[in-house]
């Protein structure tokens, strides 16, 4: 694929070990992301990015375009978008200073005034994992599962928060529906600007990642700003009510669809747990 899209044929590919929902290799001044989303590869959301980068926006860290012109390829049963690699550390937030952080805003929003001409889909105001939140629901309801060192645990977990979460999945759901209703205008949203996803360069930031990118309210943005760097602007109220919920309920169904799944005892899942606590009522 690099051969016939970027005219590559010699060098080796270095594993780097970034990322859930890749695997990541630098070969030379390219970086190769194959992917492996949960949620599904979207090609028209890194199309996008590359739009916007071609109309000006250079915060946007854009794949490149192969000899076909698109931006998305295959490996086998894999996406891969290749980007340029570009030298850069995802923002620490203990040294993020006030005027970087008022930089990266006025950034996001440069992002939401663009109109790009593609047909990306829009806000549904829906809960992505709905069905592993309620097959995992539905476990909890039964005999604790046997399918590795955090089945039985993830298990009790639910059940203990079980009248919590399906609360909050029922605020999220009539929340939701106002925000559908609302008369909001929808800007071109990247869907996950964290601190993660935002790259400091020796002279400038980037926003890389735009596998979630769609058409929606700002907020859809904004709310991973207040999450991850403790600072957003002024927000409608249910917006950032209904992204926050639909964040904690789709975390707590991916991990717990991991977790009742059979599954190994490394630090992999160690991690996940952490977060899977923290989502729920006894991690605050």
């Amino acid at each position: 694929m690099l051969n016939e899209q970027f005219d590559i044929s010699g060098g080796a590919l270095e594993f780097q070990p970034l990322g859930e929902d890749s695997w990541s290799y630098r070969l030379d001044d390219l970086w190769v992301s194959v992917r492996r989303d949960l949620r599904g590869h979207a090609p028209a959301s890194y199309e996008a990015a590359r739009l916007l980068a071609d109309a000006g926006l250079n915060c946007v860290l854009a794949p490149l375009a192969g000899a076909d012109g698109g931006v998305s390829h295959r490996v086998g049963d894999f996406p891969v978008v290749v980007f340029p690699y570009v030298s850069g550390m995802p923002l620490d937030t203990a040294t993020l200073s006030k005027s970087d952080l008022d930089t990266v805003i006025g950034l996001m929003r440069s992002i939401h005034r663009v109109d790009i001409s593609r047909d990306l889909p829009a806000e549904d105001y829906g809960l992505s994992f709905e069905s592993d939140l309620f097959d995992a629901l539905t476990v909890a309801e039964g005999k604790a599962p046997d399918t590795g060192p955090y089945g039985a645990r993830a298990h009790a977990l639910l059940r203990r928060h079980y009248t919590a979460v399906t609360a909050t999945y029922e605020e999220l759901t009539g929340v939701g529906r106002r925000c559908a209703e609302s008369d909001v205008p929808l800007v071109i949203t990247h869907g996950e600007p964290g601190a993660p996803n935002i790259l400091r360069t020796a002279d400038s930031f980037l926003f890389a990642d735009w596998g979630e990118a769609m058409w929606g309210p700002a907020e859809r943005d904004w709310f991973h700003f207040a999450r991850t760097l403790g600072r957003a602007p002024s927000c409608r109220p249910d917006f950032l009510r209904f992204y926050e919920m639909r964040w904690r309920l789709n975390e707590i169904a991916e991990y717990a669809a991991i977790f009742f799944a059979e599954h190994a005892d490394d630090r992999e899942m160690k991690a996940m747990w952490r977060r899977m606590v923290n989502y729920l009522p006894e991690g605050h």
